[in-house]
């Protein structure tokens, strides 16, 4: 198994990308990285790019735990992930532009680590009920310990680690497997630079990314029918995914505007008698349909073209 560290930062969103301020590295026992800019350089940044949520949340947090300079954060990022002796270190991260920045600083350095980084979002865990009240004591614990809170990039990490363990801790750990699956894809999330898929038999909710091979989520639509090859095992992650031939067919309205689905489509929706359907239609006479059981937890708003920033 790899080495996990677990990765969060913090950064002011501008037209051209992300502008990072501070960022921490966190191992699963408790070895630490931390870095951040200069306050005087962020409250210049705060000016040429007014963010009131970093001036409000971020900025002053800045300067309560000893930090890495900046500028030597590249050389320094290297030379920490090769202390940890692993061959290999999984970096684990909930927010899409996090990694970007891991890949910024190796680019910056003229020597690469001698571990093979695999990067693994696990925006998923935001999700989930005990993922959250496990951050939130996180997030109070270190406001007692070391007057960070949440937004501070250190007890973002912290909050991180004790989220996936709270949530993996009850999955039975077993060794990884691939498996192929048939998915469609029920919500996109612009925020985090993903779609979301529920397999056929109901049994995995599946995340896709930036780094998922063979489709581009922002390109996704919601019904799309998908299939993945999938490694599950303590946690899933989407190995590769292709887009299936959307099914097209036609239907006569009758008397009292009943129609008959064709086969294909109760085949494709998984329709059985007695199953309801919810129709959404929208301005430009697009109409959505998901099966009723579903439709409180999807997103049924017609997909619109996302502007993309750099980086799942």
């Amino acid at each position: 198994m790899p080495a996990r560290v677990f990765l969060d930062t913090e950064f002011i969103q501008t037209d051209r990308g992300p502008i990072f301020i501070s960022a921490a590295f966190l191992t699963e026992d408790g070895r630490e990285l931390y870095a951040e800019r200069p306050r005087e350089a962020v409250e210049a940044l705060l000016h040429e790019h007014p963010h009131d949520f970093v001036r409000e949340q971020v900025l002053p947090q800045l300067g309560r735990q000893p930090a890495t300079a900046w500028s030597k954060l590249p050389a320094r990022l290297v030379a920490w992930l090769d202390t940890l002796g692993a061959d290999e270190v999984e970096v684990i991260y909930d927010y899409g532009n996090d990694y970007l920045l891991v890949e910024q600083l190796l680019e910056a350095n003229p020597e690469p680590p001698r571990t093979r980084l695999l990067a693994t979002n696990v925006s998923y865990l935001l999700d989930d009920p005990d993922g959250r009240r496990a951050a939130e004591s996180a997030w109070e614990a270190l406001g007692a310990v070391k007057g960070i809170h949440r937004h501070h990039a250190l007890a973002d990490a912290y909050s991180l680690r004790l989220r996936f363990d709270t949530v993996h801790s009850q999955v039975n750990r077993e060794e990884p497997k691939t498996i192929e699956v048939l998915a469609t894809v029920a919500v996109l999330v612009p925020e985090f630079e993903l779609a979301r898929a529920e397999t056929d038999d109901g049994q995995l909710t599946l995340s896709i990314g930036k780094r998922t091979l063979g489709v581009a989520w922002q390109r996704l639509q919601v019904g799309q029918r998908l299939r993945c090859i999938v490694q599950v095992g303590g946690w899933t992650r989407v190995l590769r995914a292709e887009v299936l031939p959307m099914i097209a067919s036609t239907a006569t309205v009758g008397l009292r505007g009943r129609i008959t689905l064709p086969a294909q489509l109760l085949q494709g929706l998984r329709l059985k008698p007695g199953d309801n359907l919810q129709f959404n239609l929208h301005d430009d006479g697009v109409v959505i349909v998901v099966r009723a059981s579903r439709a409180s937890n999807l997103n049924t708003s017609r997909p619109r073209k996302q502007r993309m920033r750099r980086r799942a």
